[in-house]
């Protein structure tokens, strides 16, 4: 399967080629718009349509490096013969719900006779971009799959890995029929589809393959599996497809850039000149910086991970106590998301159909 790494990641290559091509024709055109009244006719139409050049070119290498949201807290006290059931039950569901994107999502890549207003650009082809990386993905899945059952067969549980997901699935696919059919009150249905995002997810399944089953989940049984088909077509590419997301490009190249050249190093310096002379200097100068850099790169994490690797070894060196040490710059990275506009507002403008 060395080709399919091979092929995922030179896809992402390009997909981060278009992330450069979006951040400059952003800027370019927020400048002539502003400045000289004199906006890129159709930019928003390109911008939406290279973002989903982005995201769908580079999902699938995410996946194959590991790096896509998941809960471990089970598969992490469970024993290694647990571990791979659990492991089974989560990649096999996944390989279930992909399956389903990738024939809705290809239906309506098909069927689709939108074009973009402005450019006139077929949307068809962009939309076909969901069920090639979905497939790509079911690949990595299956591969997984079968990495797994191979080590069942040499801890005497190849039965189990095959027969307990096949298990999960029909049982899930039995409680959905019946609450679509029995008419439940929301809250009970809610509840039920709360217990069920609950387990998946502890199983270790990625959440956005847990979460797009339960809205599967939810929406069948509100309007029926028409709507709940219909949803699973058209949400990726509708959520991905959006403008605004421009902006939290924009967050992740200048993120990278900070990430690179030193300015964290930097930043933590002059605040430690600012404030170091104080009780608890480093911390105070800790929490200044990494609220600097969040505020740059937009997010919670960049900031406390970088600024970790500069102050930590500063306040061990000054005898701090490593549980005021590592709090202090794990809640000092919370303060990115409330120095707007932080990607925080952003996702949730964009949740709520909020102006930025």
């Amino acid at each position: 399967m060395k080709w399919l790494y091979t092929f995922v990641r030179i896809l992402s290559y390009i997909g981060t080629s278009f992330l450069i091509v979006l951040v400059g024709l952003s800027t370019i055109d927020v400048i002539l718009r502003y400045f000289f009244y004199s906006p890129i006719d159709g930019t928003i139409e390109i911008i939406e349509l290279t973002m989903v050049v982005l995201i769908f070119f580079s999902v699938a290498y995410t996946l194959s490096t590991k790096s896509h949201v998941k809960v471990e807290v089970l598969s992490a006290v469970l024993k290694p013969r647990g571990k791979l059931v659990l492991e089974s039950i989560a990649c096999f569901n996944s390989i279930v719900v992909l399956l389903l994107v990738i024939w809705r999502s290809a239906v309506f890549a098909f069927e689709t006779p939108d074009i973009t207003v402005i450019l006139g650009i077929p949307v068809a082809p962009f939309a076909a971009l969901v069920p090639l990386s979905c497939f790509l993905m079911l690949l990595l899945f299956v591969r997984d799959y079968l990495e797994i059952v191979t080590k069942s067969v040499k801890v005497g549980l190849k039965l189990s890995v095959i027969v307990l997901p096949v298990l999960v699935s029909v049982f899930i696919g039995i409680v959905l029929t019946m609450i679509t059919s029995l008419d439940l009150a929301l809250p009970i249905v809610g509840v039920i589809g709360l217990v069920a995002m609950i387990l998946l997810l502890l199983t270790g399944m990625p959440f956005g393959f847990g979460l797009m089953a339960v809205g599967f989940l939810f929406i069948s049984s509100m309007r029926g599996f028409d709507a709940g088909f219909e949803m699973v077509g058209h949400t990726w590419f509708d959520t991905v497809a959006q403008y605004p997301w421009a902006a939290a490009a924009s967050f992740i190249v200048m993120g990278f850039i900070c990430l690179n050249s030193g300015f964290g190093e930097n930043l933590f310096h002059a605040a430690n000149k600012w404030f170091g002379h104080m009780r608890g200097g480093l911390c105070i100068s800790s929490i200044g910086a990494i609220a600097g850099f969040s505020a740059v790169s937009g997010d919670t994490l960049t900031g406390s991970v970088t600024m970790s690797a500069i102050a930590l070894p500063e306040m061990r060196k000054h005898k701090y106590d490593d549980v005021l040490s590592i709090g202090t710059l794990t809640c000092a990275g919370t303060l990115g998301t409330l120095i707007p506009p932080s990607l925080g507002f952003i996702i949730y403008a964009i949740l709520a159909e909020e102006s930025i």
